[in-house]
């Protein structure tokens, strides 16, 4: 009997020694296993992140601390002059602006950006944006490079945000894009934007490729919105003031003013014949935006300080330049327009009777020239004119948010600028067919 029991108790050893080995081997399986899922998932989350969308393409890392982004925007427009009767301008239809954009993301905080520009009026190619940004925090980013100086309001907005296809007058005013270094953030959540910039110094209205002086321009500015972020009317309210102080001298061969300030049409009316510049230039811009419902409206003010040398009567001149503008906006299908441009609700689709966003738009603006331009010799009142007047208005349609379809039509009225007296008026009607992603 005890034989048996014996037996009995060696058999049940050697099965629980068998399943114990058998589970350990099962659990040595389970753990390599799992192992192999844990190398996977960590060569999985390493590798790349390629993104498609409203923001362009990108090419990321895992982490998102490094990025090759694309992205850019095609404008093609039409420009035509009604009643002119002398032929003196040119109906055209133009490749404005086709500019693929670059940017470089590192340790999200450096971000390099590179924008080329392959249309415009004529065949050569030309630089906008080429500038390193560094986020030293979220109230403080530093950049060098190639950049628009912190002045004026409407400039600043990109070409594919405005509401209107050209700039208004007051952009002859400011300067479009220099070289140098900038100091930019923001502070109270917001609230309270600033800029201080160095750069080599634009002529009014021009974009600096190179430098041939040692002067320096300082510009900055400041821009409030006091009520960001509530709910009420004053919620889009912005109020802000920039200026530019440097000092220029130019020769003949180079003399450091405007090659001429033009009208919407892109048409000079007024330009330097007889002067260099020689001495101080300042710059001051107060400026506003508000944005209430399906309401928009923008205004600024430039006034333009510089010494110049009538090279006539060899007599320096304190020239006072100074251009308004004032421009409203009403989305017809409800949507909110913003300074960053305009998204519709709904994208067209007629099956479904969606049609996108529709925008009206209206904008006046003056551009003043001193009388002393005139009275010192420094340009011809039978070849220019001593002040601009424009009127425009316009329809935005957008289909989604990268497609946008614009007509304006712009009346500008001169005082001078002919030997019977006044110029001519131009009226002209534009088109732009815009493509931004």
């Amino acid at each position: 009997m005890i034989k048996r029991y014996v037996g009995v108790g060696w058999g049940v050893l050697l099965l629980l020694g068998g399943v114990a080995g058998r589970t350990e081997e099962m659990n040595d399986r389970f753990l390599a296993l799992e192992a192999r899922q844990k190398a996977l998932e960590d060569k999985l989350a390493a590798q790349p992140v390629v993104t498609a969308g409203k923001d362009g393409f990108a090419l990321k890392s895992a982490d998102g601390a490094f990025a090759l982004k694309f992205f850019g925007d095609v404008q093609v427009d039409g420009r035509f002059y009604l009643d002119d009767d002398a032929n003196k301008y040119t109906d055209k239809i133009l490749l404005r602006r086709l500019r693929p954009t670059f940017e470089m993301v590192g340790f999200n905080k450096l971000t390099a950006r590179l924008q080329p520009n392959f249309g415009g009026t004529g065949t050569s190619f030309s630089l906008d944006d080429a500038y390193l940004d560094y986020k030293a925090s979220s109230l403080a980013t530093f950049r060098a490079g190639r950049y628009k100086p912190p002045v004026g309001l409407e400039n600043l907005q990109s070409s594919v945000r405005t509401t209107f296809i050209e700039r208004s007058l007051a952009t002859n005013l400011v300067p479009v894009y220099d070289v140098g270094a900038q100091l930019h953030g923001g502070v109270v959540e917001g609230k309270i934007n600033y800029a201080i910039s160095v750069s080599n110094g634009a002529p009014d209205g021009e974009v600096v490729a190179t430098d041939s002086a040692d002067g320096k321009e300082v510009s900055g500015r400041l821009f409030v919105q006091p009520m960001k972020g509530s709910k009420s009317i004053w919620g889009e309210l912005g109020l802000g003031i920039s200026a530019s102080t440097a000092r220029e001298f130019g020769t003949n061969s180079a003399p450091k003013l405007p090659a001429g300030f033009k009208t919407e049409g892109q048409e000079n009316f007024f330009k330097y014949r007889y002067a260099v510049a020689q001495g101080a230039h300042q710059r001051v811009s107060p400026q506003i935006l508000w944005y209430v419902g399906s309401l928009g409206f923008m205004g600024e003010h430039v006034s333009s300080y510089q010494t110049v040398r009538a090279t006539v009567t060899a007599t320096d001149v304190n020239m006072l330049n100074q251009a308004w503008q004032l421009a409203f906006s009403y989305v017809l299908t409800g949507e909110s327009p913003s300074y960053k441009g305009l998204k519709p609700a709904k994208n067209f689709d007629p099956a479904k009777g969606e049609w996108g966003a529709l925008e009206l738009a209206g904008r006046v603006s003056h551009f003043t020239v001193d009388d002393d331009a005139f009275d010192y010799s420094i340009a011809d009142t039978t070849d220019y004119a001593r002040d601009a007047r424009a009127w425009t208005g316009g329809i935005n349609w957008y289909p989604n948010a990268f497609f946008k379809i614009m007509a304006n039509y712009t009346y500008t009225g001169f005082s001078g600028g002919a030997a019977s007296g006044d110029r001519r008026p131009e009226r002209a009607l534009f088109l732009r067919t815009q493509v931004a992603f």
